[in-house]
């Protein structure tokens, strides 16, 4: 499996790992924020709108604990981690601040291979794709897609709706 880092740990960086956990999709190597770490382990096992995470969550020196899992905390509040001293393949941004090529790239010339930017870039050129689950995931391709941005939530919603209804009946106006 790849090694995966989330960079941002509000709610989407937690829900990324809730549902990448919950799923068995991937462990992070690391997750980096500026918040210190004993207040996101709190925020990650009681959640407001999602309840608590059924495994304990606990820190150990830099770490999060959860389930038994170890994952490495790094403070972002001065730099950009040193993805590639860690090994990382793909960063999730979740910081909402990466929506900007220039944003994304960061992550790129500080070593990670791709970047997966959880909100919608400002622009087509400001990543390499704009990739949507069960829309056109197949157009990934490695070689030229280094920065991909999975859109917006209204996009991420809609889209498979729409879709559909192309498909089969064909549209002709939406507003």
């Amino acid at each position: 499996m790849s090694k995966i880092a989330i960079h941002g740990f509000g709610r989407t960086g937690r829900s990324a790992l809730k549902a990448a956990l919950k799923n068995g999709l991937f462990v992070p190597v690391a997750v980096s924020d500026i918040k210190d770490l004993p207040t996101l382990a709190a925020l990650f096992a009681v959640d407001s709108n999602y309840g608590g995470w059924p495994e304990e969550v606990k820190t150990a020196g830099d770490k999060f604990v959860i389930g038994g899992r170890e994952i490495a905390y790094i403070d972002s509040a001065q730099s950009l981690p040193d993805w590639g001293a860690l090994g990382v393949d793909l960063v999730v941004d979740c910081t909402g601040r990466a929506t900007q090529r220039a944003g994304a790239q960061a992550h790129l010339d500080r070593g990670a291979r791709r970047v997966l930017v959880s909100a919608p870039s400002k622009s087509l050129q400001d990543c390499d794709a704009v990739l949507l689950p069960g829309i056109n995931l197949e157009q990934f391709d490695p070689a030229r897609h280094k920065i991909v941005s999975m859109a917006s939530c209204t996009t991420n919603a809609l889209a498979p709706v729409v879709k559909v209804l192309l498909e089969n009946f064909g549209i002709q106006m939406g507003i």
